[in-house]
């Protein structure tokens, strides 16, 4: 991969929308706006059953928490509270600790593919966001929860939770769109990810981007963080068409509830878990335990 131009800035870190290019695939209307929308009920009803505990190596570091308490999300917000805040421009160095493939490049969630091979890849460092006109040519620092949202506050700017690596590109066109299934397809990224109209239930506005399913839970995990590490904590904050503060909209909610299950933990979030640990000195908890997400009543 060619490195991006150096200059320009980083132009796709906050999410702002960018001007068609040749690499874009926009589409005509792929589903009719009569159809149902998605119930993840079925699949909500199993939580117990699909979200099983798992080894994740975290050792004590929950010991004083009370698995079976009614303030089960209130006991894990003081204990992910506070961690080792990050600058932004620490997040490059960071990345190559939390956010290496096997073969030392870049794992884009947003280039990832469950079978074959990626579209393109990343070097770290030489492949930087500066100027970009299309796909698959640099990455960014991409706010999986939109910076708009609350604001560009720290710590949760730079909280490595929910930034990731991902491309520029792709980072504009989702732009601050929430998470969610999509209906009428406006935009397919090389990997498949769609930007289109909300089908989730709840939801009819939009736009949303509905990532790849390998990396749903993924994504979804990271917002049931914050909604425990940020609960109360963003009374102040814009937040959005699918959270209000760090409390999600019950739409939102349903939707990141069910990618939780429908992806379940795998190895590799287990070690970023780990490697975010190492740096930040706190850890996903939903990682760890994703049997917890069934106890808790309301993010």
């Amino acid at each position: 991969m060619l490195a991006c131009s150096p200059h320009g800035g980083d132009a796709g870190d906050e999410g702002r929308d960018s001007a068609d290019s040749p690499d874009t695939q926009d589409t005509q209307d792929t589903q009719d706006s009569s159809e149902p929308c998605v119930d993840y009920a079925e699949i909500l009803s199993r939580c117990e059953a699909l979200a099983q505990p798992i080894e994740s190596g975290a050792g004590e570091y929950y010991s004083l928490v009370d698995p079976d308490s009614q303030e089960l999300l209130l006991a894990l917000h003081d204990l992910i509270d506070d961690h080792q805040a990050l600058g932004f421009n620490s997040l490059w160095g960071a990345f190559q600790s939390t956010d290496a493939r096997e073969d030392g490049a870049v794992w884009d969630v947003y280039s990832v593919v469950s079978e074959g091979e990626e579209p393109y890849l990343y070097e770290f460092t030489v492949d930087r966001c500066g100027d970009y006109q299309g796909e698959g040519q640099c990455y960014n620092r991409e706010h999986s929860y939109p910076s708009s949202w609350f604001d560009g506050q720290n710590p949760l700017k730079a909280d490595l939770f929910h930034v990731r690596p991902t491309d520029g590109y792709v980072n504009n066109r989702r732009g601050n769109s929430p998470y969610g299934p999509t209906r009428k397809v406006y935009w397919t990224s090389q990997n498949g990810s769609t930007l289109g109209s909300s089908a989730a239930c709840g939801f009819s506005g939009g736009p949303v981007f509905e990532p790849v399913d390998s990396v749903k839970g993924d994504l979804a995990r990271g917002f049931l963080y914050v909604a425990a590490r940020y609960r109360g904590e963003g009374l102040d904050w814009t937040g959005s068409e699918a959270t209000s503060g760090a409390y999600l909209e019950p739409w939102a909610e349903e939707v990141m509830r069910a990618w939780h299950l429908m992806d379940p933990v795998d190895a590799r979030e287990v070690a970023r878990n780990q490697a975010v640990f190492e740096i930040q000195g706190n850890r996903n908890p939903f990682i760890d335990h994703p049997e917890w997400v069934c106890t808790i009543a309301d993010f």
